[in-house]
């Protein structure tokens, strides 16, 4: 019965997710999570739940292409769907297939690389300080490192 009634919700879902957008719904899924791309990667996507608390997956009754716009903004995303393993513990059952969506009328296009960085974008055309440009690109990196240290250091 519980299969049948899990079987019915999926469905329903399967209605309501443009699948000719972001691929087909697979057999028990239960949930989404969103990734957006950013530069050469993907980063996952993070909301707020009633009490403050973020979360990164929602049930599939609270998906449209207008909350991740909503959301997120314009870019492209790919997503996750997530379901229930035997043990009842949460687990990938398929990927999405990347989708675009455009940016919300009066949102800011994201910044290019070279705007963001004094220097970069002399450099990129010829011209400029090109120590300048190798001490700025070096302070990126060491910040995306120490970034990256301490968020694998708060999973410990």
């Amino acid at each position: 019965m519980a299969s049948a009634r899990k079987a019915n919700e999926n469905s329903a879902a399967g209605d309501r997710i443009p699948q000719e957008v972001v691929g087909s719904l697979p057999v028990g899924a239960t949930s989404w999570r969103c990734v957006k791309r950013q530069g050469n990667g993907w980063k996952q996507c993070h909301g707020e739940a009633p009490g403050g608390v973020i979360v990164s997956e929602w049930p599939l009754s609270e998906f449209s292409l207008a909350s991740v716009r909503e959301l997120w903004g314009g870019g492209t995303y790919k997503l996750t769907w997530m379901g229930q393993r035997p043990d009842g513990t949460q687990a990938p059952v398929g990927q999405g297939r990347p989708f675009g969506l455009k940016p919300n009328p009066g949102e800011e296009p994201a910044t290019p690389a070279a705007a963001a960085v004094p220097g970069l974008a002399a450099l990129a055309t010829g011209g400029g300080n090109e120590l300048q440009t190798f001490m700025a690109l070096m302070k990126i990196t060491a910040d995306e490192q120490e970034a990256r240290h301490r968020r694998d250091m708060e999973r410990q």
